[in-house]
């Protein structure tokens, strides 16, 4: 049941127009023009193009290979530096960080509309176990990150990182990550809402 549950959710949501709605009403507009017009740049497409390929399931295998690659030929400082810098401007690791935490509170969410009572215990429990988890997995997550970077970014030279940094350090590149964001958060509650309204009805 909880499974079929979790299926329907998931279905009534994919047609949602959230996202529209958000890019439509809730973000500025003149800083996400700019975000636009990085992208549709001839930089911004070939960051475009190396984040999907970075993405697919058989990337992740080759990130392995990489970074083993890496251990044995290490870049240069500079590009390690430069790649540093990146993550940061990205707030990757933040990024990671708080939709792990957002899934791993949605129990909580689910649980207190269903019951209550049973919700202020577990999410005690819950916020015990995130304090002891969110240190180790900010350190794991910095790491990977690190290393994702050098491994999406890898056809990219030094002089196209800079540039991408300098846009993501703008106001229009703080909207572009941030916007990801949001609205990814906002399909984790609307998930949530649908489940909660499904589980109701049985």
């Amino acid at each position: 049941e909880a499974q079929k549950a979790i299926t329907q959710a998931a279905e009534n949501i994919r047609s949602n127009t959230l996202a529209l709605n958000y890019l439509t009403t809730r973000v500025e507009g003149e800083k996400l023009k700019g975000a636009l017009a990085f992208l549709a740049s001839p930089l911004g497409q070939r960051v475009s193009v190396e984040e999907r390929e970075s993405s697919t399931p058989d990337a992740q295998l080759e990130m392995q290979t990489y970074a083993m690659q890496m251990a044995q030929n290490p870049p240069q400082a500079s590009r390690i530096k430069l790649v540093q810098s990146l993550t940061e401007s990205l707030n990757s690791d933040e990024v990671i960080l708080s939709l792990m935490k957002g899934t791993f509170y949605s129990v909580v969410e689910v649980t207190e509309a269903l019951n209550p009572k049973l919700s202020a215990e577990l999410k005690a429990g819950i916020d015990a176990e995130w304090e002891k988890m969110e240190p180790m997995l900010n350190e794991q997550f910095k790491q990977y990150m690190v290393m994702g970077a050098h491994y999406s970014y890898r056809n990219l030279s030094d002089e196209d990182l800079s540039q991408y940094i300098a846009f993501l350090n703008t106001e229009s590149g703080q909207v572009y990550w941030k916007t990801g964001i949001d609205i990814i958060n906002l399909y984790l509650q609307q998930f949530i809402t649908e489940l909660v309204t499904i589980l109701e009805q049985k």
